[in-house]
């Protein structure tokens, strides 16, 4: 995936030099003063596409145009300017996702009230699909796994047989008035706690696990306080601030968006693979930002660091005695 990344953005810089080359080639041989002869003259056309200034002829004849009144707005607007407020229609709008023998077999909790759920032997996975809505992950006062939402109707939590807590949240883009907040006693250590978020927002503090694994779209994961062994981010657009412990593997690949890493141990403590493409990695106080500045780094320690980035920002810091 580097190389063909890599591969990628060599082959479109190339072709970018040669466009450009080109158009120098054409305006040296008088293109550049015909042009603007035939925009002078209104007479610019695009060989047989029917394209000519002032007028639109497109083939075949069939195309309505609709003209902008005065304030540059069509007459004829597609959107109700109510659509964006209104209420989801539980059967309509809302696209689930769920196993349909979850239905069957276990019992959600779509109250509004704030419910115990589980008890904190019971639960061992923790998996949450957020889409668009805000969640808070953080711990509970007794021994109790605790979840309330404000929109009872289009947001389940449910225990599965094998130990996982789930909760299923809002799949379309653009509700961001969907509350969840989940509670996790304070003295557990979970085995996986696995995060898909899209263009939501996401704040989980205190909460340990074997293993985290995040993937964040356009939204936004904020993490503090944690103490995980291995993790894993995948990022989109979105942001991702992770404060807190790492004792194993760390795994990150960030597309166009950010993320910023403090760690509380040394820096020592990973040996690292380094992939930057059209982004920018800043590791400590080493920076790398071209395709050709990749690196390699054993320090002969017991865990790997896999840091790549292609169009995005990447920066980890080290913090001990934290």
């Amino acid at each position: 995936m580097k190389k063909f990344v890599k591969g990628c953005l060599l082959v479109a810089g190339g072709l970018c030099v040669v466009g450009l080359l080109m158009v120098c080639v054409c305006a040296a041989m008088g293109g550049g003063e015909l042009f603007v002869r035939a925009m002078e003259n209104n007479e610019f056309s695009i060989g047989d596409m029917g394209y000519r200034m002032n007028s639109v002829t497109v083939h075949p004849d069939s195309v309505t145009v609709h003209p902008f009144d005065q304030d540059g707005q069509n007459d004829d607007w597609m959107f109700d300017e109510e659509s964006d407020d209104q209420d989801w229609d539980k059967d309509d709008d809302y696209d689930n996702d769920w196993d349909d023998d979850d239905y069957d077999t276990h019992e959600f909790f779509n109250t509004t009230e704030k419910t115990a759920v589980a008890s904190k032997d019971d639960i061992q996975v923790i998996d949450l699909k957020v889409g668009a809505a805000q969640l808070k992950v953080g711990q509970s006062e007794d021994d109790q796994y605790w979840f309330q939402c404000n929109e009872g109707k289009i947001v389940q939590c449910y225990v599965k047989d094998d130990n996982t807590l789930v909760i299923r949240g809002v799949n379309k883009i653009g509700n961001h008035n969907v509350k969840i907040y989940l509670y996790v006693p304070a003295d557990v250590r979970l085995d996986f706690v696995n995060i898909e978020l899209g263009a939501g927002q996401i704040r989980m503090d205190g909460i340990q696990s074997g293993v985290l694994d995040a993937a964040v779209g356009a939204g936004q994961a904020k993490f503090t306080g944690m103490d995980v062994n291995d993790i894993s981010l995948e990022v989109g657009a979105g942001e991702v601030d992770y404060a807190g412990t790492v004792q194993g593997d760390i795994d990150v690949d960030c597309a166009m968006g950010q993320v910023k890493m403090n760690l509380y141990s040394r820096e020592q403590d990973w040996n690292y693979d380094i992939s930057c493409a059209a982004g920018q990695i800043q590791l400590s106080d080493m920076v790398y930002d071209n395709l050709f500045n990749d690196a390699k780094i054993d320090n002969n320690a017991m865990w790997d660091c896999d840091l790549e980035c292609t169009m995005g920002q990447i920066a980890v810091t080290f913090q001990q005695g934290a």
